[in-house]
């Protein structure tokens, strides 16, 4: 049981004190990227939501997520008490509605910070057995963000914040290639080896996950998921230097 109050752990967990996650009651808190800024490249799409197409490859278009507005007081008050999903939802142009939600929340932002040139968050989330999807597969995290939008200098689309919706858990996302892993899992342990065989990885693992103190209830069903992802011939990747995190 941790002996810090609630807000010792929140800052704690903000300027890198304390590990990630912590666990309070029967909810871990988590470290997340909410959304990066400046310019990234995105899709252009059809108005049935898919990839245009041209010889055969998606199109592309320059977004510019401008600083000023996305890294601004009023974008982090945003953020504060905002779901977070696995994954986007598939209807309502992937927001949330009074349907959706019930297959897809698993979680809340309670603080958002920004780091760097982004904006983070700490994440309650209410379903310990989530962090074994973080570890297999959802590694990323993806904004749900409505915005006004002008054309600028070299047709870069510059976004003007309107909403945020939510933050969905997701096997990849936009800011990648821009930044640190989006999902911070702490650990004293550090996997090591690319040649690591799948069960002693997964065993490696399932250490880490005991020291954060789960329960054991809860813990014997991450478990049982771990036996699982062992007995498939999916590979698990170790190209981390942490549990795997965005």
């Amino acid at each position: 049981m941790n002996d810090l109050d609630y807000n010792q752990i929140i800052n704690g967990l903000q300027n890198g004190e304390l590990k990630s996650p912590q666990r309070i009651g029967e909810s871990l808190y988590i470290v997340l990227r909410i959304t990066g800024t400046g310019i990234t490249e995105r899709y252009k799409l059809n108005d049935n939501g898919e990839p245009i197409l041209k010889d055969g490859k998606p199109e592309v278009h320059k977004i510019n997520r401008l600083e000023s507005e996305f890294l601004s007081e009023d974008f982090l008050n945003a953020c504060n008490g905002i779901p977070v999903l696995l994954d986007h939802p598939h209807t309502n142009d992937q927001l949330i509605d009074g349907e959706n939600f019930k297959e897809h929340i698993v979680g809340t932002i309670v603080k958002a910070f920004v780091k760097g040139k982004e904006v983070w968050g700490i994440a309650r989330i209410l379903d310990p057995n989530v962090l074994s999807m973080i570890l297999s597969k959802m590694k990323s995290t993806s904004p749900a963000v409505t915005s006004r939008n002008e054309i600028g200098d070299n047709d870069i689309v510059n976004e003007h914040f309107e909403r945020i919706d939510h933050v969905a858990l997701v096997s990849d996302g936009y800011w990648d290639d821009y930044s640190d892993k989006a999902i911070q899992i702490d650990s004293k342990k550090k996997i090591k080896g690319a040649n690591m065989d799948k069960e002693k990885l997964i065993s490696e693992l399932s250490s880490i996950l005991n020291e954060l103190g789960i329960p054991d209830e809860i813990m014997d069903k991450i478990n049982a998921k771990l036996d699982a992802l062992a007995k498939t011939d999916e590979p698990v990747k170790t190209d981390v230097d942490e549990p795997p995190a965005e």
